[in-house]
């Protein structure tokens, strides 16, 4: 698998979003309103000039990130980030500033996955946006599955909900556990 780098966008420089200009009918009707406030002896209330239309940007379909062929370098004009936590959030932070080239530090106080229960799960059904913008553009064969599955410390299943959609050519199998 060739791997795959990130970097900002150049054109929204990250945020996802571009300013636009005022459409053309706009500024020509700003234009006219201000003459005639400028040209009236009785000063009325000054017109408003129109603001900017925000859009998302075509570049990087509203994610702030483009394939790039190198890793980002790190800019040391940034201060180096202190992230606490290696939870979702916690990566997810780290992820996004080794995108734009942010230096960081993740702070985490559990040496292994093993060390407590975590009492947290992550689903993936409606994350394929948040997924993109992490630089994500899809997964293998795609996100299956509606059942979700509680499981105890040591592996059992506790609890069980959904349904499962099965693949063409996967056999349907009954789960009577």
């Amino acid at each position: 698998m060739k791997k795959q780098h990130w970097s900002i966008c150049e054109k929204c420089k990250g945020q996802a979003r571009v300013l636009q200009g005022p459409s053309k009918r706009l500024r020509r009707r700003y234009q006219k309103d201000l003459k005639h406030f400028q040209a009236s002896k009785d000063k009325e209330d000054a017109p408003v000039k129109p603001n900017p239309k925000i859009d998302i940007c075509n570049a990087c379909d509203g994610s702030g990130l483009q394939k790039s062929g190198t890793i980002t370098p790190v800019d040391i004009n940034f201060p180096n980030v202190a992230i606490i936590g290696g939870g979702i959030g916690g990566t997810a932070l780290a992820v996004a500033c080794l995108h734009r080239g942010i230096p960081f530090t993740l702070y985490e106080r559990d040496n292994n996955f093993q060390e407590r229960s975590q009492g947290y799960g992550l689903t993936l059904q409606q994350a394929s946006k948040a997924m993109q913008g992490l630089g994500i553009p899809n997964l293998k064969d795609g996100i299956i599955s509606t059942r979700h599955i509680v499981q105890n410390s040591e592996g059992k299943i506790i609890g069980e909900w959904g349904m499962r959609k099965w693949l063409k050519n996967e056999p349907k199998k009954k789960n009577w556990t």
